[in-house]
């Protein structure tokens, strides 16, 4: 028999929705509630001859293509083709002990066509994310992931179109138009994050056999629409050097007219440089002599039941840094155990050494928001706890230790992350300026 290539399971009479009611014009909702009531219809014995007209059209549908036989070998097995576009004739092979089971295979079969037919990116993503939600430990990538999905794909037509039509002209359309984002180009990270979405939503529905391959692999992305990541300015990824002394003399000042330990994070952090999840997690267990141990985090605690709105719930506290490099013992300076004996004879109540005048221990989101209302209160840029880290790491690679030991110190995995990250030039126009002149003075007379 020869094969019509264009099999459509769409064209299909299916009766798979759930009863609702006739709806002719001389019956409508009460007339028929009545009948039901009164024993006319019998509910149950129409949803069973809806299921059975299903069936037949189905089995009609098939054999109008495909034949099905009895092998008349000993087995005497039942046989025919479903469509398969993975084979090079384009079928495949079903065989079944019985024309019972064979036909009930070709009923789930079709069925499932009906719907994988419909499934579009918008459908299958909710789906995926459950399934990503498992592999991953991390509710801030969730949210990244989903903050991802509501900026870039949400209200755009790529996500409605089913999969199984989607072309590869398609999507390298949308994705190109994406990265050009209307005049304002994205970087190649922030594609690289985005992309994740469309690249593993396609490999799940590959697994899930409702495309047959991912056409993501095979688009050849342009990679001079990208904006240039150029190095931001020093002033701006660091706490200069007479920025420094004044940010923690403000901190100082607010610990002497509070007494709260939260305010000492700030100063204490120039000398450790922690990430300030790990800062906020602090406690007098990590404290060994004059070294601290590094092994914990804070993180941001989210409502998980929907993968696709999480809402915040809180915080805890985790017992591992960020990656297993961030395991370290830091050595605290004659200065930084200074700050440390005052934060231990603060009046805390707590074993946390930064907490607020509550005695709660403070969250990342406080230390933050402090370092924003000293920087406004200084008329200086605004910068975050991640630039006194990287601030910390640049005075280190400045004295000229060994970056081996500076990227041990900061937690880093590779010497490049420390060098092209961290390392800033941290004097004023003035402090260059002489040490330009001090670097290239030649002595030339003239």
């Amino acid at each position: 028999m020869k094969l019509n290539s264009t099999l459509n399971p769409d064209n299909l009479i299916t009766f798979s929705e759930p009863f609702t009611g006739i709806t002719a014009p001389d019956c409508d909702a009460q007339t028929l509630q009545f009948m039901i009531q009164e024993g006319i219809i019998d509910i149950q014995s129409v949803h069973d001859l809806m299921k059975q007209r299903e069936r037949e059209s189905i089995l009609q549908y098939h054999e109008s293509h495909f034949k099905i036989w009895q092998s008349n070998d000993k087995y005497k097995r039942w046989k025919t083709h479903v469509y398969d576009e993975s084979k090079k004739d384009k079928r495949r092979l079903i065989a079944k002990s019985s024309r019972k089971q064979l036909e009930d295979y070709l009923i789930q079969f079709y069925q499932k066509q009906k719907i994988d037919a419909s499934i579009s990116l918008e459908k299958i993503y909710p789906k995926w994310m459950r399934f990503k939600q498992t592999t991953t430990h991390s509710d801030a990538t969730i949210k990244r992931i989903n903050d991802d999905w509501n900026r870039f794909y949400k209200d755009s037509e790529i996500v409605r179109i089913p999969l199984q039509n989607l072309t590869k002209r398609q999507l390298t359309e949308w994705i190109h138009l994406t990265i050009k984002n209307n005049g304002n180009p994205l970087t190649k990270k922030c594609f690289q994050n985005m992309a994740l979405i469309i690249r593993q939503c396609l490999d799940f529905a590959v697994e899930e056999n409702i495309i047959e391959y991912n056409i993501f692999s095979d688009i050849k992305i342009n990679q001079k629409l990208f904006r240039k990541q150029l190095k931001k300015p020093d002033e701006n990824e660091v706490f200069l050097t007479n920025e420094v002394p004044q940010i923690m003399s403000l901190a100082l000042k607010d610990f002497y007219r509070t007494g709260d330990s939260f305010y000492l994070a700030i100063p204490l952090n120039f000398y450790l440089g922690l990430r300030v999840g790990e800062l906020v997690s602090l406690s007098e267990s990590n404290i060994s002599d004059n070294y601290l141990i590094i092994q914990q985090k804070e993180i941001k605690l989210y409502d998980s039941n929907d993968p696709t709105n999480l809402k915040q719930i809180g915080y805890a506290i985790e017992e591992q840094p960020k990656t297993d490099a961030g395991f370290r013992t830091l050595y605290m300076t004659s200065e930084a155990m200074e700050i440390m004996q005052m934060i231990l004879n603060a009046d805390r109540k707590s074993s946390y050494l930064f907490v607020n005048s509550d005695k709660h221990r403070v969250h990342i989101d406080a230390i933050n928001g402090l370092l924003t209302r000293y920087c406004k209160q200084l008329g200086i840029s605004v910068k975050r706890s991640h630039k006194i880290r990287k601030t910390t790491i640049s005075s280190l690679l400045d004295a000229g230790i060994n970056i081996n030991e500076v990227r041990k110190f900061a937690g880093h995995q590779k010497e490049s992350t420390t060098l092209n990250c961290y390392c800033f030039n941290r004097n004023t126009n003035k402090e260059k300026q002489k040490k330009f002149e001090a670097a290239l003075n030649m002595k030339l007379e003239v």
